[in-house]
């Protein structure tokens, strides 16, 4: 049995971008070609992004390079082609994948239906959307309550914020920082309508807002 070669996840990416790579990706699948990124990591499927490219004090400062796909994340390698069906490991055969999506990935050793999967994957910002949208409808929120008294709600939420931060896990929470992982919308959402429910009580117990 010979031995395994070891890739860089930037080699994985070089090899994507070479007139090869691109060439067959744009073949299999164009909106992959269009959309992937040289020098942020993201995940080939979900398309979500693995690394807080703000967090300059945890990474630096980022530069134009393959290279920055070699920084820990949530990515992994995943093989178009397993080993146990055929496969090799070259990077013409790894793709990289969140977590979440590696393990939904098929094993198949039809290289069409690994990239036919690949399309169906609903894109992270869409998957946001609906969650956000979900948690919304959970927890009941008027949204034409909440647009039309926003100034005082919000004065609300930052004192609930400011007195039980302890207790909630709200830092980040829905924003676009939150890599790796889908970003979890029910904290701050269920700060959110505590807030709406509190100024509704206050409104009906004295037609007024005098708390601030």
């Amino acid at each position: 049995m010979s031995k395994r070669k070891y890739y860089t996840k930037s080699q994985i990416i070089e090899y994507w971008f070479s007139d090869e790579g691109f060439e067959r990706m744009f073949k299999c699948h164009k909106d992959l070609a269009c959309r992937l990124e040289y020098d942020i990591p993201h995940c080939f499927a979900c398309q979500r992004t693995m690394i807080d490219l703000d967090n300059k004090q945890k990474y630096g400062n980022l530069k134009n390079t393959s290279k920055n796909w070699d920084i820990k994340s949530n990515l992994e390698k995943c093989h178009i082609i397993p080993l146990a069906l055929g496969g090799d490991d070259h990077p013409s055969n790894l793709v990289l994948l969140c977590k979440e999506c590696h393990k939904l990935n098929p094993n198949t050793d039809d290289e069409d239906l690994y990239w036919l999967w690949m399309k169906g994957v609903e894109d992270s910002y869409s998957a946001d959307v609906k969650n956000f949208k979900q948690a919304f409808k959970n927890f009941k929120i008027d949204g034409d309550y909440y647009m039309i008294y926003y100034a005082e709600i919000q004065k609300i939420i930052h004192t609930i914020l400011q007195d039980e931060s302890q207790f909630l896990v709200v830092p980040n929470a829905g924003s676009l920082s939150m890599y790796g992982a889908s970003p979890n919308f029910t904290p701050i959402l269920s700060v959110t309508a505590k807030a709406i429910k509190k100024h509704k009580e206050l409104q009906s117990s004295s037609g007024q807002l005098s708390l601030f």
